[in-house]
């Protein structure tokens, strides 16, 4: 095959461009239609039934026409598309539009991700259903981790005390402490 000048590219990238353009403004139209439609009385059973369209499908569309999605979810939105279909349209094409967001990390810096395409935990720390989390949140976040994680290591953890110290912090697995253990306790967190 013949390498294509950098022209060419261009030329046919444009064109790509303007048909996606115009297939997302057709998608548009077509969910403001469905809206009216059903706005009208018609049910979503009776048009999955007059269509043959997978019902999901209809429910995309119509979240489109009502403008609770942003249509270009439908191609993009990464690994993370679930998470940013939930927030408001106004966040959505913020993303869509390449928009970084901020995720703290545990030593208190922070960093810009790229939300569609972050892992997985970075996402769960970030975003809270239809919620982007603020740095102070995410920090909320992080601090209810950590001690949820301290908790399961004393509980998971084959030894006789029933606590954990962390950070000046005691996890205390059972309901009664004896008067050795509280002195034990006390010499740990000193």
């Amino acid at each position: 095959m013949e390498t294509m000048e950098i022209t060419n590219i261009k030329t046919e990238v444009a064109e790509i461009v303007a048909i996606f353009t115009k297939s997302l403004e057709g998608i548009k139209l077509a969910g403001e239609k469905l809206v009216k439609l059903l706005d009208s009385g018609v049910t979503k059973e009776e048009i999955y039934e007059a269509s043959g369209v997978a019902m999901r499908t209809w429910e995309t569309l119509e979240a489109i026409g009502r403008g609770t999605m942003d249509s270009r979810l439908l191609m993009g939105g990464g690994v993370n598309r679930s998470n940013i279909k939930r927030l408001p349209l106004s966040d959505q094409r913020r993303i869509m539009d390449g928009e970084k967001l901020t995720l703290v990390l545990e030593d208190g810096d922070s960093i810009q991700v790229d939300p569609m395409n972050c892992e997985r935990e970075q996402a769960k720390q970030l975003f809270q259903g239809s919620h982007i989390r603020t740095e102070s949140e995410q920090r909320a976040y992080i601090e209810q981790e950590n001690s949820f994680n301290v908790k399961d290591m004393a509980r998971s953890a084959k030894v006789t005390k029933c606590w954990v110290v962390d950070k000046g912090t005691l996890y205390v697995d059972r309901g009664v402490i004896s008067k050795e253990e509280i002195k034990q306790i006390m010499q740990e967190m000193m």
